[in-house]
């Protein structure tokens, strides 16, 4: 099936995307790492978990998340560097990331912007539950650039 789809893809104009087969990322190590899952999630089609690395206090609801989706065959992502900011034991991350989302009918689109992280500082945690590095906010915008060229903005948070 992979292969299929390349073959699709390198016939479409501009297309510029790596395709190969996914592997399983759920890593919750860093901020960088949590919104590559999240992709990854995504793109298997493992809506469940990639809504999971939204916090519980700003999770969205489940079914609108999945239909804002629906028509999404598979996503690139790459973010910027991140900066972290300290406040009363828990740590805040911005991630400045872009999106090329490839829509099932083969046309892409490209989104820029920021996802704000936390995490409780591990050392305060006494008893269950663990909470991970989880999503706290976020805000992506369509650009009309290329992927290669787009740039996350955390600016405005």
């Amino acid at each position: 099936m992979w292969k299929a789809l390349a073959a699709l893809l390198a016939l479409l104009p501009g297309a510029g995307l790596a395709l190969e087969p996914l592997r399983y990322l759920d890593d919750r190590s860093t901020p960088e790492a949590v919104i590559q899952s999240l992709y990854n999630a995504v793109s298997m089609h493992h809506y469940p978990r990639a809504w999971s690395y939204f916090d519980d206090d700003v999770r969205p609801d489940f079914h609108r998340f999945v239909a804002g989706y629906a028509d999404t065959l598979w996503v690139d992502v790459r973010t910027g560097e991140v900066v972290s900011e300290g406040a009363a034991g828990t740590t805040y991350w911005l991630v400045p990331t872009v999106i090329a989302a490839v829509r099932r009918d083969g046309s892409r689109a490209v989104f820029a912007g920021c996802y704000v992280l936390r995490q409780t500082n591990p050392d305060l945690i006494k008893e269950p539950p663990y909470d991970p590095i989880a999503i706290f906010k976020g805000r992506l915008r369509p650009v009309a650039v290329p992927f290669a060229e787009a740039k996350g903005d955390c600016s405005g948070f």
